[in-house]
């Protein structure tokens, strides 16, 4: 489906949610914004999967660009630097949603809450190690 910018977007006639791919995590090179490296398509598809995975806690969606059993890239930080983990939030709490690549090394409120971690563990996503990293914000290899 040929998705736009700022546009919300109805997810499924089971929910009111709907999904808003944010211009301001687009932008390449933005100076504080992580942005997004996948297709708008795969963003909604991450997200979409977050909700029907129940990757949620704390008020939050996680999501994760897996191919084959293997998480991938989804975005960098304004440094560059790859990212693996998306988190979705609801802003004005009014059901629309948007998600960026979260920076778990880089703000603390990136890092994914532990029953979040302990599902993608139990999914072979990740290891023991990389979760206890990860609730540590240490660096580790996804």
């Amino acid at each position: 489906m040929p998705y736009q910018l700022n546009t919300e977007i109805n997810l499924t006639p089971e929910t009111n949610s709907k999904y808003l791919i944010s211009a301001q995590h687009r932008m390449l090179g933005h100076p504080i914004k992580s942005v997004w490296s996948i297709s708008y398509d795969e963003e909604v598809i991450c997200f979409s999967t977050s909700c029907t995975s129940n990757w949620f806690a704390d008020a939050h969606y996680w999501g994760l660009h897996v191919i084959n059993d293997v998480m991938n890239v989804l975005g960098h930080n304004n440094r560059r630097e790859e990212l693996k983990i998306a988190k979705f939030v609801d802003g004005s709490q009014n059901d629309v949603w948007h998600g960026y690549p979260a920076d778990y090394l880089r703000n603390k409120h990136d890092i994914p809450h532990t029953t979040v971690l302990t599902t993608w563990k139990s999914l072979g996503y990740i290891s023991k190690s990389t979760l206890n990293k990860l609730r540590r914000g240490i660096p580790c290899n996804l």
